[in-house]
């Protein structure tokens, strides 16, 4: 995918790019595989960070070119598709993919600050936390999704990511901490069917192989107070 400036106009990366890029970030922190992680604008470039392992053998990462070339399949096949955004408009919000593209959307990065217990080798473990759609305001067409840097991997990777936490801002529902997620490990049970309905955006929306039959959608509230709902990979 290309590396040119993708960005649909009213999209930000915190610390980046984008009309919002000077945005603070919510005062959030999420565990996640002994991994504490904070809401934070993005770095410029990034580096694998030593406190979640090894997961990949990349070196530093241009955070701006893959966000770039990330939307750039985003807006210019994923949007482009008839499938992808009849799909996204049954999840319950009635907007396209194409609609949010229109929207104010800011992406911050879930930083790693600190872990309990060893770190994992190479291919040891596979990382949970992905993305998360942390808010999201129909009245003003603005939505806040913060993504770790194992989302970053790769541009498909990123795209996909994308589209599973857009899939959640156009309705698609989760869980939360009640025990949804548990329960809904059986694929032929209705509720795994609802939970999973991020993730078949992927499919809808010409990422099929970037498909997880485990990622379940996850929503909870991750502030007291805030009116939003966050959702993602969990």
């Amino acid at each position: 995918m290309p590396n040119t400036n993708a960005l649909p106009p009213l999209w930000s990366v915190a610390g980046v790019a984008g009309p919002q890029m000077s945005r603070s970030p919510e005062r959030l922190s999420r565990v996640s595989g002994g991994v504490t992680f904070n809401m934070a604008p993005f770095p410029r470039t990034l580096t694998p960070s030593a406190l979640v392992g090894g997961y990949t053998t990349a070196a530093v990462v241009d955070v701006l070119a893959r966000f770039n070339a990330a939307a750039a399949y985003v807006g210019g096949k994923c949007a482009a598709s008839r499938p992808c955004n009849t799909y996204f408009s049954t999840l319950g919000k009635n907007l396209s993919l194409s609609d949010l593209l229109g929207w104010s959307i800011v992406f911050y990065f879930w930083k790693p600050v600190s872990r309990v217990g060893p770190v994992p080798a190479v291919g040891e473990t596979m990382p949970a936390l992905q993305a998360e759609m942390i808010s999201a305001s129909y009245q003003t067409s603005f939505a806040q999704i913060v993504v770790s840097e194992f989302s970053l991997v790769s541009d498909i990777k990123l795209a996909a990511t994308m589209v599973h936490e857009l899939a959640h801002v156009a309705g698609a529902p989760g869980a939360n901490d009640d025990g949804r997620a548990t329960a809904a490990a059986d694929p032929g049970s209705a509720l795994y069917k609802e939970l999973i309905a991020a993730e078949m955006a992927l499919k809808a929306c010409l990422l099929p192989r970037q498909f997880n039959s485990g990622a379940l959608g996850v929503l909870q509230d991750m502030t007291q107070g805030w009116r939003g709902r966050g959702g993602g990979i969990a």
